[in-house]
């Protein structure tokens, strides 16, 4: 829905060709968020017991505690986030204002789940979106 509006910026065709090639922008991208909301909703997720999250994947692929898999997930999302970085200094066939979008969805990703899921429990964006729209930015 993102590409939607942006008329020939986004021609799909290509747009699409070059997404199904998984990019690393991507692929960061996804592990980002996935990992993101794994380690912050994790004891939401084990109160509702229907899904596996990658925490327990890690666990038990990995034989280590909650602790240690949360410590290596952590370092894959920050090393995701330095690809992703590097990936957007370089040139791409892809139009910056689509990689842009990317960038931007795993951003508003990093504010709903970094400390707490804000996703699921919207009270904690509260002060989030105050200082965006009531408090004033000193100069």
């Amino acid at each position: 829905m993102t590409f939607a509006r942006m008329g020939d910026v986004a021609k799909l065709d290509a747009f699409f060709e070059w997404l199904s090639s998984n990019p690393k922008v991507r692929v960061a991208s996804k592990i980002i968020s996935r990992f993101t909301d794994d380690i912050s909703s994790y004891e939401f997720e084990h109160k509702r017991e229907h899904v596996a999250t990658g925490i327990d994947c890690y666990m038990k692929q990995f034989g280590v505690s909650k602790e240690r898999a949360v410590e290596a997930i952590e370092t894959i999302v920050s090393n995701s986030w330095k690809d992703l970085n590097q990936e957007l200094m370089r040139p791409h066939s892809c139009p910056f204002p689509l990689l842009m979008r990317v960038l931007n969805l795993s951003r508003v990703i990093d504010v709903f789940y970094r400390y707490q899921d804000a996703y699921t429990h919207p009270k904690f964006l509260k002060e989030h979106i105050k200082s965006l729209f009531i408090d004033n930015i000193p100069i």
